[in-house]
Formats: C-alpha cells, sequence, structure tokens
C-alpha cells in the first residue's frame, strides 16, 4: 500500500484551505459568483474525495509504520461521513448562509473523523475524534457546547492515560492484549466505564447540539449534529472492539442506558411541542441503538452498529438542514404543497430517524435488535423497541403535518417560513440526493452491511504490519 491512499484526506483538507479564500473578494459580482459556484465546488470536491475513498479504500495495510491503517472499518467510516457531509453542502441554502461561515470548520471535523478512523492508537483515536467533536461544538457557536465537549472529552483522555500505564503502551493490539489477559479489578474497570460512558454521552448529546441553546445556523445545526455523532460514535465502535476480548463486565450497564435512552427519546419524541426538538429526540433514539450494538462486543453487533451509524448520521445531518426556519410544528403546514422537494427529502430523513421501513434506519435497527437478541439482552431490546414503536408516532406526526396539515387550521409561526423550495444554489437536486441515499441505503442494503461486517470484523483482529 502507498501514500496514495492518502488522496481523500489529502483532497479534504485542500477544500478547507480554499474555502477560506470565499470571504476575499470585495466586488459584489466577484462575491454573488463565489456565493453561487462556491458551495457546488465544495459538494463536487467532497464527491470526488468519496470516490477515490471507495477506489483506493479497496487496499488493506498500513503506513508510517503501524500508525496508519486502511480496512474495511476505515473504508467504511470515511465514506459515510463524507457522504453526509455532501449531503448537507447540497441541502443548506448558501442565499442564507454566510460565507466561507460553517464550511472551513465542517471539513476540519471531517478529516478528525477520518484519521480516528485510520488511527492504531488510542490517543490518535481519541485526537481524531476530538478534532471531529471541537468542529462540531464550534459550528453552534457556543461557549456552553465547547465546555461541555471539552469537559467529556478531558475525562476520556484521562481515563485512556490511565489504561496506557496498566496496559505499558497505547498500540491497539498492546492494549486490547493487555486487557484480555488482566484480572477484572474495580480500579482498571472503573476508567474503561467512565470512559465508554462519556463518549456514549457524546454521540447522544450531539443531535441536541451537545446542550447548547444559542442560535446556530440550520447548516451548522445539522453538520454539528452529523459531526459529533461520527466522531463519538466511531471512538466508540473502536473502543468496544478493544474491549471485546476483556473480562470486565460492562456490557450490561451499557446496555440497559441505552435502551432506557431510545425508551425515552422516543416518548419525547412522540409528544415534543416542535420539530426542532422532536428530531433531536428521534436521532438521540437511534444512536442510542448504536450503543446498544457497542454492548454485544461481537462482530454481529459492532457490525450492525457501525451500519446504523451511517445511515443515523447522513439523516441527522439533513433533517435540521432541511427544516431550516420552519421552528413551530403550525409552520410545517402546507409545506408539501408548497414545496413538494424540499417536504418530501424531510419526511424522509424524519422516517429513517425513526427507523420506519423500508428506509435504511430501520434496516440498522433491525440488525442492530437480532445481535441484542443473540447475545441474550431480551430485555434491553424489549424497551427499545417500545421506544422506537414512540418515535415512530413522532415521525408521523410531523409528514402528518407536513402533508396532510391545512394551512388555515395551523397555528400561526413565530417566524413566517422560507419562501424557497429548497436552497436556490441547487433547487430539486438536494432533495433528490438526500431521498436518493436514504432509500438508496436500504436498497443496497445486503452489499453496505456485508461491509460493515467486514469492517467489524477488522477491529477485533490485529492491526500489526
Amino acid at each position: 500500500m502507498t501514500t496514495l491512499v492518502l488522496a481523500p484526506e489529502a483532497v479534504l483538507v485542500a477544500t478547507g484551505g480554499a474555502t477560506l479564500l470565499m470571504s476575499g473578494p470585495r466586488r459584489a459580482r466577484t462575491r454573488a459568483r463565489v456565493r453561487r459556484w462556491g458551495p457546488r465546488a465544495v459538494v463536487l470536491a467532497l464527491l470526488i474525495a468519496l470516490g477515490l475513498e471507495l477506489w483506493l479504500g479497496a487496499q488493506v495495510g498500513t503506513l508510517f509504520q503501524g500508525g496508519f491503517v486502511q480496512d474495511r472499518f476505515a473504508l467504511f467510516a470515511k465514506a459515510a461521513v463524507l457522504l453526509a457531509l455532501a449531503v448537507g453542502v447540497a441541502a443548506a441554502d448558501w442565499d442564507l448562509e454566510l460565507l466561507p461561515g460553517p464550511l472551513p470548520a465542517a471539513l476540519l471535523g471531517t478529516f478528525g473523523v477520518m484519521v480516528a478512523a485510520s488511527a492504531t492508537d488510542l490517543f490518535a483515536i481519541w485526537a481524531g475524534a476530538a478534532l471531529a467533536l471541537a468542529a462540531a461544538a464550534a459550528l453552534l457557536g457556543s461557549v456552553r457546547a465547547l465546555a461541555v465537549t471539552g469537559a467529556l472529552l478531558m475525562l476520556v483522555a484521562l481515563c485512556l492515560a490511565y489504561v496506557h500505564a496498566n496496559a505499558g503502551g497505547s498500540a491497539v493490539d498492546a492494549v486490547r492484549a493487555a486487557l484480555a489477559a488482566a484480572p477484572a479489578t474495580l480500579p482498571l474497570a472503573l476508567p474503561l466505564l467512565i470512559g465508554v460512558g462519556c463518549l456514549a454521552g457524546l454521540l447522544v448529546l450531539a443531535p441536541f447540539g451537545f446542550g447548547a441553546g444559542g442560535e446556530a445556523s440550520p447548516f451548522g445545526r445539522g453538520v454539528a449534529a452529523g459531526l459529533g455523532a461520527a466522531g463519538a460514535g466511531v471512538a466508540l465502535l473502536k473502543l468496544g472492539g478493544i474491549l471485546a476480548g476483556a473480562g470486565i463486565v460492562w456490557a450490561p450497564g451499557l446496555a440497559a442506558a441505552a435502551a432506557g435512552l431510545v425508551l425515552l427519546a422516543g416518548l419525547g419524541a412522540a409528544t415534543a411541542p416542535r420539530p426542532r426538538i422532536a428530531l433531536g429526540l428521534l436521532a438521540a433514539a437511534q444512536l442510542g441503538w448504536v450503543a446498544a450494538a457497542v454492548a454485544t462486543h461481537d462482530p454481529a453487533g459492532l457490525g450492525a452498529g457501525l451500519f446504523l451509524l451511517g445511515a443515523a448520521v447522513v439523516a441527522a445531518a439533513a433533517a435540521p438542514i432541511l427544516l431550516a426556519d420552519l421552528e413551530l410544528e403550525g409552520a410545517l403546514a402546507g409545506l408539501g404543497a408548497r414545496e413538494p422537494g424540499r417536504a418530501a427529502a424531510l419526511v424522509v430523513a424524519v422516517l429513517s430517524l425513526a427507523a420506519v421501513p423500508p428506509l435504511g434506519g430501520f434496516v440498522g435497527v433491525f440488525l442492530v435488535a437480532a445481535a441484542l437478541g443473540m447475545a441474550g439482552y431480551w430485555w434491553a431490546l424489549t424497551l427499545a423497541l417500545l421506544g422506537s414503536v414512540m418515535a415512530a408516532v413522532g415521525a408521523a406526526r410531523l409528514a402528518f403535518a407536513v402533508f396532510l396539515l391545512e394551512t388555515e387550521d395551523a397555528r400561526s409561526p413565530l417566524r413566517a417560513p422560507s419562501s424557497r423550495v429548497l436552497p436556490s444554489t441547487f433547487g430539486g437536486a438536494a432533495a433528490v440526493m438526500v431521498t436518493l441515499v436514504l432509500i438508496g441505503y436500504s436498497i443496497f442494503a445486503n452489499p453496505i452491511s456485508g461491509l460493515a461486517f467486514q469492517a467489524a470484523n477488522a477491529l477485533l483482529t490485529s492491526r500489526s504490519p
């Protein structure tokens, strides 16, 4: 394997640097051209990086004396986050967004996810995930989001430092072997449980803006949710693979917390007063299934969790962008008649987050449910399924408001809804892209899930060159 495999990362970094030039032009005509063609160029660059990843990522091997690994896990995770960001940029309304605005941070955070996916060292995994999560918090423009994210990341770093001290190294292979041979003692188990818990917390907090109450742009909110979930999810899955052979009983606690989260989030989504809150709860419920998959600590569960993470990241990034300024349920009334493309894409993303068949989110939840049953977590599976049923009710409420609620029967929104059918930069192509990605994820579930299960096996095997 040669360094050519780093071409997708190089394209991403170069695109991030180029976006900084978008604020340079002073002439009005030049600025208008940049606003018109700049986001399109970013989407094209992301699709090129995705194509290079799918082509070059088929290679398997290591670089930099084993510090960088290209395997099926790295291929799947990188392709998923590149696709999610491309969908988000295409769906955003760049007539209303600032340029370059959130684009450099979004591209930098995507690079962080790619670093974490290919890392073979605990601290390199943490650094990549931290870069992605910090970029996601920065997209929200909230000090509170940065503080919450930083505090949880520091706890994870301290826990990994303790594991490094006990294992005598931080290489993934060495840590996995040391944990498998170590006795299940409380001084070792507690830091691991804290680290897993903090990553799981970051995973489900991402759709809520890490507890921030700021007013970020629709693109900032959507990409922050997708990047945060991708960064925390990749790190959590890799840590779950490292802990799979350990004798520490940590899985039942994670399964219980994840199932309880799905249940409460589903109940909240069914009763949420505003679509924006409902979207966050729906995404948190689906990401709770990902955390439950990690609790199975076997290839079937980890593969199912990775498959579901890919679908959840795309939908969680697209839905807030498509919702844009339609804050109240009443503001959604008549959207299906006024803006059919945007309405269809929004409903597809919402239904995928609620695991409604036959979309990609449903296939992922089904695979995770099967893995939980095989692992014997029937009680957690029952609670999570109840939560998903209530999440489907919440998604049905949103779909009803979009397509069946008449404008004259609706409450007056606090703010006037957007008059655009979809972002004027890309028109209906953005809706087509979002819809095709989420439906195609289900249609091609067999080859995609096969790649995800190969990725899970790669997590549990040696990475040494």
